[in-house]
């Protein structure tokens, strides 16, 4: 089901924002949707050869993050419209940045139009360590960073949490399969 993200503080962007997961196939995908006026978002073109890097939230940037409720592990998902990503595996909620290598690239597309941008990723449930992987107890964080052409940042999430934009914050989880 469609899920709006919201910013965390007030934007002149004129957009709407939505976003999705579900599974499929032991397959989890995920669907991000920009509509209006997307004129002024910086939305590179898809390269060639996507790359993995880390710091794709400097700039547009779309987020999942995914915790099993039994556990305190989770995991942080990274993708540009360029088809750039990263994926992060944090053992617990004090954990440091650490790319989870064991996955090499993830499936992703998108599609443009004059008024709406939906970029979609998918991952094999099996890429997941395991005992990660609980249908009944996962719990979806959804957010993006959209900078402008001027260069001004918004975070968009389903919820904030936080006295400061802060998507890592276990209540904003609030997607459920």
């Amino acid at each position: 089901m469609w899920k709006s993200l919201i910013p965390y503080k007030e934007t002149d962007l004129n957009i709407e924002f939505r976003s999705k997961a579900w599974v499929e196939k032991g397959v989890l995908k995920v669907a991000f949707e920009l509509g209006g006026d997307l004129d002024p978002i910086l939305l590179p073109k898809p390269l060639p050869i996507p790359r993995r890097v880390i710091g794709l939230w400097e700039s547009t940037c779309f987020e999942m993050f995914i915790k099993n409720t039994k556990a305190d592990e989770y995991f942080e998902f990274n993708l540009t419209s360029a088809y750039n990503w990263n994926l992060f595996h944090f053992p617990s909620n004090k954990s440091r940045l650490k790319e989870y290598i064991e996955v090499s690239n993830l499936g992703v597309s998108a599609v443009s139009k004059e008024n709406s941008f939906c970029l979609s990723f998918w991952i094999a449930l099996d890429k997941f360590p395991p005992n990660f992987w609980d249908q009944e107890n996962m719990n979806i964080g959804l957010t993006a960073v959209i900078e402008e052409k001027t260069g001004f940042l918004s975070y968009w999430a389903l919820t904030h949490k936080d006295n400061k934009p802060n998507f890592h914050h276990k209540d904003s989880f609030i997607y459920e399969l």
